[in-house]
This record gives C-alpha cells, structure tokens and sequence, in this order.
C-alpha cells in the first residue's frame, strides 16, 4: 500500500479497534519465489498495552517513526512498515512456491520457518499490505 493510503486508514479508525488485514512475505531463495499470503484480525496497538510484552533496549535507531505505534521508515533498508498486533483469531495462510499454491507442508520444507516463534506485534513492509479495513 502507498503511505497515503496507510495515514489516511489511520485516521479513519478508533485507535485499538480490531479490524480484517491482509498482508504478504514474499522470499526470493535459489531463484524461486516463495509466499505465504495471510489474512487474519488484527489491531494497532503499543507493545506495552500487551500483557506479558516488555520492550527491551532502546529500539532500531535506523528506525523513524511515520505515527506512533503504526507506521515507521526503516532508513538502512529505505523500507516503510506497519506495525500491527495479533488477536485470538489466527490468520489464515495460503502458500506459494513460483506462483502455484502449495500446502504448508511443502511450503516449509523448501522454505524453513524463522528460528523464533511467532510474536503479538510484528511489523510488515508497507508494500506488502495487500488490505487494511476490508
């Protein structure tokens, strides 16, 4: 999504209201093209109002942030991201390897998950926002 959109979906919400997201990762290994498209409730939240978050250190400081708690520009990368928090509701994920749709199965045998575990606020290219509201 172009950053236009995204201020103007910002001041379009209640600031903690849940709403429907959907958003792409997209990795480029040996060639082929591997996504994974989820879409799932989400809301925009600071990692403090999470219960059992600690923030540690002081941040990114390659980081400027765009709105608090939503939008920031990374300034190594040049990349823009949302930030947004998960909810009980987990997102449904569809898998692609080269385009054609794949299980999950085979999705992470040729491309391995992250070491870490999934997280309650995450961050998302802005070019990956596929839809915000809808």
């Amino acid at each position: 999504m172009k950053i236009t959109e995204l201020q103007a979906f910002y001041n379009s919400i209640r600031k903690g209201s849940f709403f429907k997201a959907s958003w792409q990762s997209v990795k480029i290994i040996d060639g082929d093209e591997y996504k994974k498209v989820s879409q799932g409730v989400v809301r925009i939240v600071r990692y403090a109002s999470i219960k059992g978050v600690q923030v540690k250190g002081n941040g990114n400081p390659s980081e400027n942030c765009l709105i608090p708690n939503f939008l920031y520009h990374n300034a190594n990368t040049g990349s823009d991201l949302v930030q947004l928090a998960t909810t009980k509701v987990k997102a449904k994920c569809v898998y692609f390897i080269n385009g054609v749709e794949v299980s999950k199965e085979d999705f992470e045998k040729r491309n391995p998950s992250r070491k870490s575990g999934p997280t309650p606020v995450f961050r998302v290219k802005a070019e990956n926002v596929l839809s915000l509201g809808e």
